[in-house]
Parts: C-alpha cells; structure tokens; sequence
C-alpha cells in the first residue's frame, strides 16, 4: 500500500459520495419542513400505561390538543391552530378543526330541513277541513322558524273582510285592526306578492295591519290560480337570511293549492246543504241529518223522537224576494 503524501487528492467510494448526497438533501427537506412549520401527530402512552393519548408536535414544542381537535389531519402552529379552531360552524355548538366537519355539520341541517318539509307535505295532502290545514301551516313555520309567531289571514266567504284564520296571541293589538279590515289592508294581499316590514328601512306604502307592531315582518300571499285567498303573516325579531326566506316561500306555495282545494269544497258542501235565501239547511241537508241520527240511535239503542214545524203562509214572502 502506497503511504499517503500531502498535496494528493482524496478518491472517495462511490457508495460513500452517494450516501452523503441522500444525507445533505434529506437536511434540506428537514430544514424547510421546521422553517414552514408543518409537524405531525403522534401517539404516546400514559405513565399507568393505560391507552395512548394523541399529542402534537409542532416544530419543537408538543402541546396536547383539545377534544374537538381531529387527529387525522397534520398539526400547524400554536398560533394558526388557534384561528383555526375559533372559527365556528353556524350550525355546529362545537369548534372544529376540520373543514370536512363543517360541511357534514351542514348537510345533515339541510337533511333534516328536506325531511321536515317532506313531512310538512305528506301531514298536509290527509288533512279534513280548511282550519287544519291553516293550524298545520303555522305550527310547521314555527317550527322552523323557532322564535317567530306565525298568524294565517284568509278572506271571509263573502271576500269582503279579512279574518284570522289561526289563533292569535293573548292581547295582541292585532286583533283591533282586524275588525272590519277589507283584504286590500294586507299589502301582501293587494300586490300578491312578498311584503316586508323592518324598522331599519321606512318603505314608501306600509301596511296598516303589521307596521304599527314596529318590528320586523314577513307576510307571503297565498295564491290560487291566479287569485289570492290569504296570506300567512311571519313576526320575527331577527334579519332573515336566504334559506330562511325561501323555505316560508316553499312552505306557502305548497299548502296554498291545498288550501284553495279545501275552501272550494266547504263552500260548495255549504251551498249544497243550505237555502240560498234564508241561509237555512234544505231538504238534502235535512234527509242527511235524519239519516245519520236514525244510524247512530240504532247503534246506542237510544229512542229517538222528531218535531216537524210549519210556517203559514211562508211562500208569501219568499216569492217577493
């Protein structure tokens, strides 16, 4: 073996220099990793050896992280971990750290909003009588709309006055201006579209039966081939937002053509069972009647007795009329 001299360059191996260049760039990549500050999630044991506690390193410190912190996804620095967990989704009571959360928090409100209405609408096609139907559209809006009052307006049968067709709160000052109000009072009747009343803007025509509450409204007309038989009032405290907006739209579209299918039907039973003249029942509601009572006294065995009563001279005075 040749003794080494001074001055003489080194040959080092091959697997020697490639080794060293795997090293160097392998630093480099450590390097940049700790300058952006991107860690990783590790599992350590506890000190009873009970099941492992997920911790966090980032950089060079390692913090714990709370309940509502997903594991699954790489840890970021102190500070931006911070901003990232107070951001809250609208519809979830919990931080979370994952943007996948906060999109599953929101489509199963929306689920649950598409499976409301569905109900909304099956409950609505087996109702029996026009004030069902009204008192189901307002126990369906205030449930999905929680804090708002929801009152239903329809035109009397002679579409002369406004009446209320739900229930109305205990000493509402509405209840006064609806006494002999005409269905041209609600604006959203006489336009027959959507009217809203907020303090914050005054509008040009305000309406003489919601205005006067001073706070914020939103009235929808009910429409029936092109004829408007109602309206559904909403009060709500709080600025709507879109969705908010277009489910009392939807809700309203919906049960209107029910409605106006419902009030056909009473009016016609009522036309058909009742004199024109004297607003009594006729002869067809007469025979209905006694043949129910004779039904039900036969199922109770209860006797049953009938009182006949004739008006002399009684075509006298209708034939004038």
């Amino acid at each position: 073996m040749r003794p080494w001299r001074a001055g003489t360059p080194v040959k080092w191996p091959v697997g020697l220099k490639f080794a060293g260049a795997v090293g160097a760039v392998a630093l480099g990549v450590l390097a940049v990793a700790v300058t952006a500050g991107i860690g990783w999630c590790s599992s350590s044991p506890t000190s009873n050896g009970s099941s492992p506690t997920i911790s966090r390193t980032c950089g060079w410190s390692t913090t714990s992280p709370s309940a509502s912190t997903c594991p699954r996804r790489p840890c970021w620095p102190s500070r931006r971990r911070s901003n990232r967990s107070a951001r809250r989704s609208p519809r979830c009571s919990t931080s979370c750290c994952c943007r996948g959360s906060r999109r599953s928090c929101g489509a199963r409100g929306t689920r649950r909003q598409e499976a409301d209405q569905a109900e909304f609408v099956d409950t609505l096609q087996v109702t029996a009588s026009e004030d069902e139907a009204h008192e189901l559209v307002r126990r369906h809006l205030r449930r999905s709309l929680p804090g708002s009052d929801v009152l239903v307006l329809k035109r009397n049968n002679s579409e002369n006055r406004l009446e209320a067709a739900t229930a109305l709160q205990p000493g509402s000052a509405l209840a006064a201006r609806l006494q002999g109000a005409e269905p041209r009072t609600c604006l959203a009747l006489r336009f027959g579209r959507t009217h809203r009343e907020d303090p914050t803007r005054t509008p040009l025509l305000s309406c003489l039966l919601c205005a006067e509450d001073g706070g914020r409204s939103t009235c929808e007309p009910l429409l029936v081939a092109g004829q408007v038989i109602g309206s559904v009032l909403v009060n709500h405290e709080d600025a709507l937002d879109v969705a908010e907006v277009t489910r009392i739209k939807n809700s309203v579209a919906q049960s209107a053509p029910v409605l106006g299918n419902l009030r056909n039907f009473a009016l016609a039973e009522f036309r058909a069972n009742n004199d024109s003249l004297t607003g009594l029942p006729n002869k067809r509601a007469t025979d209905d009647t006694l043949k129910r009572m004779v039904a039900q006294a036969n199922r109770s065995l209860t006797p049953l007795a009938a009182a006949m009563l004739d008006l002399d001279h009684f075509n006298r005075r209708r034939r004038p009329h």
